[in-house]
């Protein structure tokens, strides 16, 4: 079946158009049927969820990864194997009873909740990743063209981040855009392959953006220290969760033998603002923050770039010479650049118009 035009909503948390994986332990994926979604097929629904909010929180599904990390702590003869527990994640996410894009304020009590733009924008990484899978088109460029296409994805958020964080003026919308982006970073991070990431041939680059997205969570979270917004009550409603989220990546990522973070800053992060880990949506924190647990609320008061982000950015920007390009984004090259990587010759998007390649608004089948 051949690539299609789509909506800017056509994924959303109800039903992500592509896979949701299960990081732990899951080699597999999970899919929602399209014909079953039809909270993203009804056209007045998709104008209301174009024109909402930005900052406004709305509930999002569970993920998969939390699903299977509660699943694989449960007695042998009551787990669900991998077949089982798909089925059911689905079966969940397509339930009419399915809270999913509902209000936040609507359901209190309900951890997994996100501002509408972190949703946005982690929808956006999600479909912009395919775009950098020759897998996805039919073709073949180099071992690590997929990897180097998720490291410059990863890197449009820092730049992203970065022109949020040096403008002069600290409005609060400045400050929700911010956390916006790394909410959405953090939930993207998790919810991603990211084998071909880690595995490409520059070791240095990767362990030194991870160092940077880390190092991005602290900012924002020391700007929001300083705007009186670090707090349990805060207008940022997903403080601890997305917190949360940070320490189980990297947990994930000291598996693979990358230990540049900053859990123990996050956490005490956490700590000052009266935050419960523990309670904060994510399955199993007690594990996850291991011998971190003990840690004390972060010491001293807050100031302007307490963690050198300024010069941190501007070094990692120079040396890697990014500067947000798309050169790994297949849909940008031209038709016979890929037709020449395609292994019948052809070019796998020649069905595609033009500007629909362009504005890079095409769902993967």
């Amino acid at each position: 079946m051949p690539p299609k035009k789509r909506s800017n909503s056509e994924a959303g948390p109800s039903g992500q158009s592509g896979p949701a994986r299960g990081k732990k332990s899951s080699k597999q994926s999970t899919e929602i049927e399209e014909e079953d979604n039809d909270s993203w097929e009804d056209e007045d629904s998709n104008d209301e969820l174009e024109n909402r909010p930005p900052y406004e929180y709305y509930c999002i599904n569970r993920p998969f990864f939390d699903v299977e990390n509660e699943n694989n702590e449960k007695e042998d003869d009551d787990q669900l194997d991998e077949d089982e527990l798909i089925d059911k994640f689905n079966e969940n996410a397509r339930s009419k009873d399915n809270i999913a894009t509902n209000p936040a304020a609507e359901h209190p009590e309900y951890k997994w909740i996100s501002m509408w733009e972190t949703w946005k924008l982690y929808a956006d990484l999600k479909r912009r990743a395919t775009y950098t899978n020759p897998d996805n088109f039919g073709m073949y460029i180099y071992n690590d063209f997929h990897g180097y296409g998720l490291q410059e994805l990863v890197e449009s958020t820092l730049i992203a981040f970065n022109k949020e964080f040096e403008k002069k003026n600290r409005e609060e919308n400045t400050l929700k855009q911010m956390w916006a982006i790394i909410a959405g970073t953090t939930h993207w991070l998790l919810d991603e392959e990211l084998g071909p990431w880690m595995m490409m041939d520059d070791g240095e680059r990767l362990e030194t953006t991870v160092e940077l997205i880390g190092q991005a969570l602290v900012t924002v979270l020391n700007e929001l220290d300083q705007a009186q917004m670090l707090k349990a009550d805060s207008d940022i409603k997903d403080l601890g969760l997305v917190i949360a989220c940070y320490l189980q990546w990297i947990e994930t990522l000291n598996d693979l033998g990358c230990e540049s973070d900053f859990r123990k800053e996050a956490i005490g992060y956490a700590k000052k603002a009266g935050i419960d880990l523990k309670d904060a949506g994510c399955y199993g924190m007690e594990q996850v923050l291991g011998e971190f647990g003990n840690t004390k609320p972060l010491a001293g008061n807050a100031k302007a770039d307490r963690w050198n982000w300024k010069k941190s950015f501007k070094k990692f920007a120079k040396d890697n010479e990014i500067g947000g390009k798309e050169k790994y984004n297949i849909l940008k090259m031209s038709r016979r650049e890929r037709a020449s990587h395609a292994f019948d010759k052809k070019d796998p998007l020649a069905g595609i118009p033009e500007k629909d390649l362009k504005e890079g608004n095409i769902m993967l089948a």
